[in-house]
This record gives structure tokens, C-alpha cells and sequence, in this order.
């Protein structure tokens, strides 16, 4: 799991729950640009999909898609939140840019 703390987050990306979550979803893309997954028999995919794309208003939309693996017993056991029940992608160290 790539470990971060409150520490690793710069104040950029925690102002708002949209920066925070793109944040993350870029920082996971650049751990693990090459990560491929099987989610069904034979469908293999980046565990981790990022782009930039205009809509017709002319707004750029950072788009993404992230597949993250949950412990089996995510819907029995109710001890913990969902969050709690993911699984790493990886151990890749987060690169400096993202701490900054």
C-alpha cells in the first residue's frame, strides 16, 4: 500500500473534497501507470484510468477510473467502513511532487 499521512497531503489538495479526490486519484495513477487487472474472466484493464476531456461547454473534466480490490468479507463484516476494507494496488513509494 502506498502509505501516506495528513503530513503527505499538501494544503492545495485538501481544501476541498474534489481537490482531495483528485489528488489521489493522480497520485495513484502515477504510482502504478502500468498496473493492468483482471475484473472478469479474460477482461483485463488499468487498475487506474486518468484523462482530460472537454465537454461541450468547453469545461476540461479530469476524468477517472479506479478499480481497487476490497477484503472479501467487505459486506458482512460492518465493523469497519468501506474504505477500511480496500486492498493495496501497490507498495510504490508516493513521488515527491505529490507532497508539495
Amino acid at each position: 500500500m502506498t502509505t501516506i499521512t495528513s503530513a503527505s497531503i499538501p494544503s492545495s489538495a485538501s481544501s476541498s473534497l474534489e481537490r482531495l479526490g483528485a489528488w489521489a486519484l493522480l497520485a495513484l495513477a502515477r504510482c502504478n501507470p502500468d498496473l493492468d487487472i483482471l475484473e472478469e474472466s479474460g477482461a483485463q484493464t488499468r487498475a487506474v484510468q486518468v484523462g482530460i476531456i472537454v465537454d461541450d461547454t468547453g469545461v476540461p473534466r479530469l476524468v477517472g477510473r479506479i478499480s481497487i480490490a476490497l477484503n472479501a468479507d467487505y459486506a458482512t463484516d460492518t465493523s469497519s467502513k468501506l474504505w477500511a476494507k480496500a486492498l493495496e494496488l501497490s507498495t510504490t513509494t508516493l513521488p515527491t511532487g505529490f507532497t508539495s
